[in-house]
C-alpha cells in the first residue's frame, strides 16, 4: 500500500496591477533605458508650477497697500477734477479763453463773456445750453428758435382756443421743410398755398403747374 506524499505548500499568487507587471517584464528584458513608462505613474503627480506664479507670490500686506494708496489716489484725482471744474465761469461769467468755461455745459467764450454758440441757447430750467428749436415747437422767447430758420417765438391759437408761445416763421414767410423762406411772389413756383403770399391774395394754382396766381 503506497504512503500518501506530503503536498509542497504554494504560496499564493499576489494581486498586481498588469501595468506594472509589463512594465517589469519589459524592463528586465529589454532594460531599463528602452522601457516605456507608464501613463498611470503620472496620473497623480502635480503639475510643475511656472516660473511666472513663483515671482507672484506677493504678501498680502503688501497687496492691500497697493490697493488702498490706488483708491487714495483715485479719489484725490477726482476731487481735484471737480474743484477745477466748479471754478470755471458759467453762463454770463467773464472769460478770456473758452477754458475759463464750464464747457461741459456747453458754453465758450464770446466777447470776453461765456454763452453758449449762435445754434443754441441757454436753459434756465436744466442749467444747460440747449439746440435751439424748429418749427411748432414751445417757447419763451425768440432765442429759443432756430434763428438760422428765420423763426421766430409768436403767439400760436390751438384748436381749443388757448395761445400758446411756439417757435413760428417771420411774417410773410413760410414753412418749406427745413427752414422759413420768404412767400413766392406771382407766377413764382410752389407746392402749397403758405408758398405764396396771402398778403397780396396769391395761392398756389395747381392748374397751371403749381405757380403762385
Amino acid at each position: 500500500m503506497s504512503r500518501a506524499t506530503k503536498r509542497k505548500a504554494v504560496n499564493p499568487i499576489k494581486e498586481q496591477n498588469p501595468s506594472t507587471v509589463f512594465q517589469e517584464h519589459v524592463v528586465k528584458n529589454l532594460g531599463p533605458h528602452n522601457a516605456l513608462v507608464s501613463e498611470y505613474e503620472y496620473e497623480h503627480k502635480e503639475k510643475p508650477t511656472p516660473c511666472w506664479k513663483k515671482d507672484m507670490n506677493i504678501p498680502q500686506w503688501l497687496l492691500i497697500t497697493l490697493v488702498s494708496l490706488g483708491i487714495v489716489v483715485f479719489t484725490a484725482f477726482a476731487l481735484f477734477a471737480a474743484v477745477v471744474t466748479l471754478k470755471k465761469e458759467t453762463n454770463g461769467g467773464p472769460c478770456t479763453s473758452n477754458s475759463d468755461c464750464r464747457q461741459d455745459l456747453g458754453l465758450m467764450c464770446n466777447n470776453y463773456r461765456c454763452g453758449c454758440a449762435y445754434s443754441h441757447f441757454w436753459s434756465d430750467t436744466y442749467q444747460v445750453c440747449e439746440r435751439r428749436r424748429m418749427i411748432n415747437r414751445t417757447c419763451v422767447n425768440d432765442s429759443m428758435c432756430d434763428a438760422l430758420g428765420n423763426l421766430q417765438c409768436s403767439n400760436v391759437t390751438l384748436s381749443s382756443g388757448a395761445i400758446q408761445l411756439q417757435c413760428q416763421c417771420q411774417s410773410a414767410m413760410s414753412w418749406n421743410g427745413y427752414a422759413c423762406a420768404y412767400q413766392g411772389l406771382y407766377n413764382a413756383s410752389c407746392t402749397q398755398d403758405s408758398n405764396c403770399d396771402t398778403t397780396r391774395y396769391l395761392y398756389c394754382n395747381f392748374v397751371v403747374g403749381g405757380y403762385c396766381r
